[in-house]
């Protein structure tokens, strides 16, 4: 990790996943699976929290779409 991505925060390199032979999501299951929960739930005044987005997380790295 360079000191300008420390700076930054985490980020992901889907390619580097795949460049080891482990499946990452596709821009649409994350989408679907992740963001889409996290927005619907915020636009209905539902909570959302730090556990629930995590599960959402963990189930879609685990689901391997």
């Amino acid at each position: 990790m360079t000191a300008e991505e420390a700076k930054n925060g985490p980020h992901v390199h889907p390619e580097r996943s795949r460049a080891r032979g482990e499946s990452t999501p596709s821009v649409d299951d994350i989408v679907d699976h992740l963001l889409a929960p996290l927005h619907l739930r915020s636009l209905v005044g539902l909570p959302v929290d730090k556990e629930f987005a995590e599960g959402l997380a963990n189930r879609l790295m685990r689901a391997q779409l």
